[in-house]
């Protein structure tokens, strides 16, 4: 989407999927029913990030569409939009048929949204233990899967603007609102992220997430209305002119209570393209 009791967090150092990037993957084990099991529940935060670019898009992505997803592709007026969205549709089924053992066009997707019912609500994997996310902005499609957490990603592409119109809107009366450009950008991604793992999307003001000084490493203070929930952010590095991070979120009840880590596995362009061209 374009701009532009507390909560524990922490970073890892992580490298760009179109730089300097962890060599491959390392894919999670997907073993317990539940969208979030007590058995996957460890201090470490774990997710998998995949991170493709739109050139990479093939005729035959459309064809994996169901028909909720080709009636919503059907609405979209901007020949862009649709291209990012079916993207970001493909690499999600290719992901999951990755880790589930199937095709993309087998993999069953529930969209509705859980305020309407309306089929255009954050992804979820029928069958699939864990959560997922996915984002696009500009060039770049992301797609985020977490076993044993809430799962968040976005990434936005930076445009010159006057982003003093929107300060109120993202920061927080405790939060330095007097920011770069490209700092308004890292700020917004990490909050972004955020409320779409807990579920909310931006039907909740990024003011009420409140994260440490955007030129540190990414800190979640406080999210108003989530109590006894600790999480983690990291910034990814997904080329230039982007910022993007992904968040992990869980009730504290599902660890021990200390601070937890997160570790950001990020998938290669080599390995994502390939998970393109898979089958059908």
């Amino acid at each position: 989407m374009a701009p532009p009791h507390g909560l524990l967090s922490t970073q890892v150092a992580v490298k760009g999927t179109f730089g300097p990037y962890i060599s491959g993957i390392l894919r999670p084990r997907m073993t317990e029913p539940g969208p979030l099991s007590e058995e996957s529940a460890v201090d470490d935060l774990q997710t998998t990030v995949y991170a493709a670019e739109l050139g990479w898009l093939s005729p035959v992505h459309r064809t994996w569409l169901d028909e909720v997803e080709q009636g919503r592709l059907a609405g979209l007026r901007r020949a862009s939009d649709r291209d990012r969205f079916v993207l970001g549709t493909a690499l999600l089924r290719c992901v999951i048929g990755d880790l589930m053992g199937g095709g993309p066009k087998l993999i069953k997707l529930d969209r509705r949204c859980l305020r309407c019912g309306a089929p255009h609500g954050a992804p979820k994997v029928i069958g699939l233990p864990g959560t997922v996310s996915v984002t696009h902005s500009g060039n770049r499609v992301l797609v985020a899967i977490s076993e044993n957490s809430r799962v968040g990603v976005d990434v936005e592409k930076m445009i010159t603007r006057d982003i003093g119109e929107f300060a109120d809107l993202v920061f927080s009366a405790e939060e330095n609102s007097d920011v770069s450009a490209p700092e308004f950008y890292v700020a917004w991604t990490r909050k972004e992220a955020v409320l779409k793992a807990t579920g909310d999307g931006l039907t909740r003001s990024m003011a009420e997430v409140v994260l440490g000084p955007v030129t540190e490493r990414p800190r979640l203070r406080r999210l108003a209305g989530r109590p006894g929930w600790s999480g983690a952010i990291a910034d990814l590095e997904v080329g230039a002119g982007y910022a993007a991070a992904v968040a992990c979120l869980r009730p504290v009840s599902f660890g021990s209570g200390t601070e937890p880590r997160l570790r950001v596995d990020l998938a290669g362009p080599d390995r994502v393209r390939s998970l393109l061209g898979g089958r059908s």
